[in-house]
């Protein structure tokens, strides 16, 4: 089985993902592609991948998609920044600095809808650099080169003497979706079972002590039955 990722969904979903599916299919090898969102979409529907997990919001002709993960924003700045010791930061609070985020051709749903959330509030930063890697903005901001803002996972792996700073951008959130061709496939069917299950374990988000710092919510409006924005016994979203 071919699984595609981006970076921060490793530990959200995949490498649980890997374990109880090989449990079931002990025979079967689960083959890793590390891609941006974009590109796995395109796999997916040419039939090189078989699923992979996506930055929201995304489309592709014939690909099903679905929601399964959400977390709110980060700004990354160093220790000693004045806005370092805010409790949270608004956009507002960018409109003289220079911040870096995902480059667009990564992920352009992501990068529009963090673009629009700051917008909305009437605010544009001065300067924006954009890069292909979270990593690579966490330590330029580290450096006090600017103020990265990334999902708050993608913030765990961020150096030791920066600070992390919720971000409070409304309703907007950074969201991971699931990405297949077929569900009636009988292996990506199982590893479709085993994420509705995990989703209903509350795993990631409550029983990994490791993810459950970073505030990543899968409830409310990710279980089944709580919300309509989760359903993990809804028929997929086709998108034609």
């Amino acid at each position: 089985m071919r699984v595609g990722f981006v970076s921060s969904a490793i530990a959200l979903f995949v490498t649980h993902l890997i374990r109880h599916f090989s449990t079931f299919h002990p025979d079967v090898e689960v083959d890793l592609y590390e891609m941006n969102s974009h590109q796995q979409l395109e796999a997916i529907a040419e039939g090189r991948l078989d699923l992979g997990f996506v930055r929201m919001p995304i489309q592709r002709d014939q690909v099903e998609i679905k929601t399964v993960a959400r977390e709110p924003f980060e700004a990354i700045l160093p220790v000693g920044h004045p806005l370092s010791r805010h409790p949270t930061m608004r956009p507002m609070d960018f409109s003289d600095e220079t911040i870096f985020m995902l480059a667009r051709d990564n992920a352009p749903g992501f990068h529009d809808a963090l673009l629009s959330a700051f917008h909305l509030n009437h605010t544009v930063p001065r300067r924006i650099k954009y890069f292909r890697e979270f990593q690579t903005a966490i330590h330029l901001a580290s450096a006090g080169l600017g103020i990265a803002v990334v999902p708050r996972y993608a913030a765990s792996i961020a150096p030791q003497h920066i600070a992390r700073v919720p971000l409070n951008l409304g309703d907007n959130y950074s969201e991971i979706g699931l990405a297949i061709k077929d569900r009636s496939v009988p292996l990506i069917q199982k590893a479709c079972e085993i994420i509705d299950k995990l989703i209903d374990d509350g795993i990631p988000a409550d029983q990994n002590k490791n993810l459950a710092q970073t505030d990543i919510k899968l409830s409310p409006t990710m279980r089944r039955g709580q919300s309509a924005s989760y359903d993990a016994a809804a028929p997929w979203r086709r998108i034609y």
